[in-house]
Parts: C-alpha cells; structure tokens; sequence
C-alpha cells in the first residue's frame, strides 16, 4: 500500500485516456473554427453576388429609365391644318413626330387651329408671305413613361411683329434678342402634360407664328402672334421609383429642311 496522505499516481491508461481527451478538443475546436471560416467565406461570396445582381439591376433601371429628347419644327400653314385631319396624321411615314397631340395653348387652340391675332401678317412690300407655326417637340425615347412632364416658359407679350434677321454667322439664339427688344412685357408660364408620355411618343407646345416674306429667302422672318413662348426648363420623373428629372431646354439651331412645307430647327 502506498504512504497515508499520498494520492496514487496515474496509471499509463489514464494519462493516455487524458492525452486523447486533449487532441479530442483541439481537433474539436479546429474542426468549429475551421467550420465557422467557411460559412464566412460562402456569406462573403454571396454578398459580392447580391451585390452584382443589384447593381445589374440598377444599370437595366438606369438604361429603360424615361428619357425625353427636345427639337423645334417649324410648320408651314399648309402642313400646319394636316395636323387637324386624323387619317392624313395616321397615313405619315416619315417625320413620325407631327403625328404627335398639340398641347393648345394661347398660340394654337383645342381644334388645332391657330388663335386669331390682331399682329399685321402682311410683312414683305407686296404685302405676301408664307405663315408658319413654330413648335416645341418632346420625344420619349426611353424604355418607360415620363410622367408629371412640365415645361418652364418666359412669355412675350408684343403689340405688333417683330422682324427677326438670321443672317449667316450670327450666334445662335440671337433671335431670342431680337424678340426680346421688341417685347411689351415679361412673365412666367408652365405648361404641365395632362398625362404620361408613353415611350417612342411625343407631344408638340406651339411656341409662336411667323410669317416668312417670300423675297426673304428664309434669312428674315417675323413674329406675327401676339404671345410668344420660349422655352426654359423641362422637368419630368420616372414611375418606377418616383425620381424627378430636370433640365435646361437650348435654343433653336440652324433650319434643316425635313421635306415640303417642314423645316426642323434642331
């Protein structure tokens, strides 16, 4: 028997039961850790997918997002009253844009008909000319509707026509000035669509009426309505999260003859 007051030492068995029991745990604790790591590693994978199907998702969104395209038109009298006759404006093949709505304002009215104006039209010395309407044209070129669409305007009031030179290297926008000096009075104006502009469709605002003299040659004209619109910003906003778009509008560019009767003013 072994001393009173001595513990028994450990057999072999036990101390190789307690080393077992030792590289049970460790292998226990790298096996979790090891685990833990892992699953780590999948959640990062996966966040980085997430992440790149969100921002496709964002770039379809951004690329179908409504996108409005502004240009002028300027339209003979002739072109001007097809517009009033729905069978002509659905016959059109080229120039697809005049089959869009008028919005009436005080320029052109709900028929589609110019406003009577107390200006003088008889502007070229034999007292002849070729009455045209200028307009603003918004073109829905994106993959969704553009909603809430509004247009700012500076409106001139004139109490007889306004003589607009464009001769060759004047700056453009010049006949902005000219129509300014000539201006009784200055005011604000906004025009709201009265419904969404559906994609690959449009609408014309009537701007102003202008009468080319026939010796003219296209470089002089005269403003013959008695309010004149230009255009300042257009803002609109997207239906699918509820942003809101806004833009400068420019100024008519050089006149491009479309066909007969059609000039387009960029």
């Amino acid at each position: 028997m072994p001393p009173k007051g001595k513990k028994k030492p450990p057999s072999t068995a036990d101390r190789l039961n307690t080393v077992l029991g030792l590289i049970a745990s460790i292998l226990g604790i790298f096996l979790t850790v090891s685990t833990l790591y892992g699953k780590s590693l999948e959640l990062k994978d996966g966040d980085e997918k997430t992440k790149l199907e969100l921002q496709k998702l964002r770039d379809s969104a951004r690329e179908s997002a409504p996108q409005i395209d502004i240009e002028y038109a300027e339209l003979s009298n002739d072109l001007f009253i097809s517009l009033s006759d729905s069978k002509k404006r659905q016959d059109r093949k080229q120039n697809l844009f005049l089959n869009y709505p008028v919005i009436p304002n005080e320029v052109v009215d709900e028929n589609i008909a110019i406003k009577p104006v107390s200006l003088n039209p008889s502007t070229s010395p034999d007292g002849d000319g070729e009455q045209r309407v200028t307009f603003l044209v918004l073109k829905n070129k994106g993959k969704r509707d553009a909603k809430d669409v509004k247009v700012t305007f500076e409106r001139l009031a004139l109490s007889r026509t306004v003589r607009v030179n464009e001769e060759k290297g004047k700056a453009t926008g010049d006949y902005i000035r000219q129509i300014k000096e000539k201006a009784e009075a200055y005011s604000q104006s906004e025009i709201s669509i009265p419904y969404p502009i559906e994609t690959n469709q449009g609408v014309l605002i009537p701007l102003f009426v202008t009468i080319y003299p026939y010796e003219s040659q296209g470089k002089e004209w005269d403003v013959a309505s008695k309010a004149v619109f230009l255009p300042k910003t257009l803002g609109f906003s997207d239906p699918l999260d509820g942003s809101v778009k806004s833009e400068n509008i420019r100024q008519m560019r050089d006149p491009v003859r479309l066909e007969s009767g059609l000039l387009e003013r960029g």
